[in-house]
Parts: C-alpha cells; structure tokens; sequence
C-alpha cells in the first residue's frame, strides 16, 4: 500500500512539473521577428529595422534584435569582415533557438545595409549546410550583395578586411525580398568603367537614399524591387544617358580578392567616444611574452580636443552696377 502510494505522489508531482515547465502551444507566437541592424545602427531605437518590424509586432509578432559589432572601422572598433561573421552566427545561433522553443512559428528576418548581408549570409550558409529554411521569409534592405548592383558585385576585394563576396548563392527555401533605391551605391553601385559619373553622385546618393524604403506589410514577399530615383547631384544626366557603351565590368579587368585577415582586438574607434584600452589588446599573442607588462599596461590617454577652427567672413562685394536701358525697338 505504502508503495503504491508513493507511485502515485511521484505521478503527480511529475505531472505537476511538466505542466509549469514544458512550453505549452500557446506560449509561442505565430511569428517570430528577427532584425539585424546597419553599420552604427545596432541597438538604436528607432531604426530603419525596428520600423519596419513594427507591422509585424502589430498583428502579434515577438520582435527579437541581434547584438553585433556592425561596424566598418573606422566607423566603429571592427573591421567589416570581423564584424558580419559575428552577425552571421549570431542570427544562425538565434534562428536555431526559434526553432527549439517554437518549432511551428515563422520567423522573418528584417535586415538593413550590413544587416541585410548577415542575414542574407547566415541564408546562404545554413542552405550549403543542408539546413532547411522552410517557413522562413526575408526583407533585406539596401544589401550591399543585391543581384548585379550590389558594391560587393561591383567591386573587386582590394582591402584587406573588406572582402567583396560577389552574388550570393541560393538561400535555399526561404523567401526573400530585396529593395534598393535606384543610386544608393551600397546596394546600386555603378560600374566604374562604364558610369563614372555615377561615382560622382555615389556620396550624396547614399547620404540621402541608403535610409529610405517603402514601408512593407506584414506578410512573407520574395523578388527584388528597385525603387526608381534620379541622381542627387546637379547636373548629372539619369543612369541611362550617360553610360558608357562597350566598356567592361570591373571584376573582369581586376579579379582580384585580397587574403582574409585575422580576428583581430577592438581597433582605435574614431568616430565614438573615448574608450580605456590597455595597449595589450591591439598585440598579437604571439609577440606578448616579448614587451615589458609596463608598455602592455599602459592605456593610453585620450586625443586632446582640437580647438574650433575660426569663423572666417568674408567681406561684403561691392554692388553691381545697373545695366544700361536698352534702346526701345
């Protein structure tokens, strides 16, 4: 009787524990969101991710954000290489946590400029691994390996840390949707053989193009959309006006990749605040044992402000003089 009894309380007191601890349907979204941010982006709210997650978190959607470098030193401590690897596990880490605690939710993946290569990326790679992307959907935006136009299609890798990876492979099943506005030279780079002039307006087009995208609904879409806009200088004529016939893509003249770099230590950022740093982060490990722990010790000290420079005026030119009258007809 004793032992019986004991069956039964060891029953229910596993029942009990299984009802707080297992995760019942109804705990899990219908989607789950994932957004990776652009270059100097990452944690800022609102961004051009966030806001175009919001759709989604409307209609019941869990918003989740990769935290990663996104930095392209010298705008910030990593280079680009360095830094996407870390966005591209991270999203990789975080699709595979989805799928463990809701194996039935949709995930859609939100990603801007550098966000939208990690995430077209991590794609890529779980495809060539034989991960499947079912249920599955992507916006990315303003990706820097857009079909044909993309800077990493465009351009050959000549830096070391930048490698340009070309087109991207299949992602497999998932289904995406690219957007780039027509001269934003992160995702519509010209050729710059073929569109010199392009190259010219590049720098205003991405100051005033890389930020903007439609607002999207919240529903799986798959293509490519190029969003139709003329150039930003003055002056210079539409794309289509000024290309130059017959001359080559770059990539067949210089193809080119430079050898990847090394992990290396957060880099003097020189466009963020001041950070203490020991000089033994930024030496190799393998030169370590031969410099004074003084020297490695050492933080040094932050730059010292410049002073602004002096407003310089200009004298005032003197008046014209009136044009004399004409002669009536």
């Amino acid at each position: 009787m004793r032992h019986t009894l004991t069956v039964l309380v060891l029953a229910l007191l596993a029942g009990l524990i299984q009802l707080f601890t297992a995760p019942s349907a109804g705990a899990c979204p219908h989607t789950v969101v994932i957004g990776v941010d652009g270059t100097g982006s990452v944690g800022h709210t609102p961004s051009l991710v966030t806001q175009h997650a919001d759709p989604w978190i409307a209609e019941g959607a869990e918003f989740r954000r990769i935290d990663y470098p996104g930095s392209i030193w010298p705008i910030g401590p990593y280079p680009y290489d360095q830094s996407r690897r870390a966005g591209i596990d991270a999203t990789k880490a975080e699709i595979n946590a989805v799928r463990r605690e809701c194996p039935d939710a949709h995930i859609h993946l939100v990603g801007h400029s550098q966000g939208a290569a990690v995430i077209g990326d991590a794609l890529e790679e779980r495809t060539a691994a034989g991960e499947s992307n079912t249920n599955i959907s992507a916006d990315l935006y303003a990706d820097p390996r857009h079909p044909d136009t993309g800077i990493e299609v465009v351009l050959p890798g000549l830096l070391p840390g930048y490698s340009m990876k070309n087109e991207r492979g299949s992602m497999g099943e998932a289904k995406v949707y690219q957007q780039c506005v027509q001269g934003d030279p992160v995702c519509d780079f010209p050729q710059p053989l073929q569109d010199p002039l392009g190259l010219i307006d590049a720098p205003a087009g991405y100051w005033y193009k890389h930020g903007y995208h439609l607002p999207d609904s919240p529903e799986p879409r798959s293509g490519t959309h190029v969003i139709p806009a003329g150039p930003m200088t003055p002056f210079i004529p539409p794309v289509e006006q000024r290309q130059i016939p017959f001359a080559p893509d770059l990539r067949d003249v210089i193809d080119y990749q430079v050898p990847a770099l090394p992990d290396v230590p957060p880099l003097p950022n020189l466009t963020e605040p001041y950070v203490e740093r020991p000089l033994s982060v930024y030496v190799p490990d393998h030169v370590e044992p031969y410099v004074p722990a003084p020297i490695l010790d050492h933080v040094p000290p932050p730059l010292p402000q410049l002073p602004p420079l002096p407003v310089i005026e200009l004298p005032q030119l003197p008046a014209l003089p009136p044009l004399p009258a004409l002669p009536a007809l």
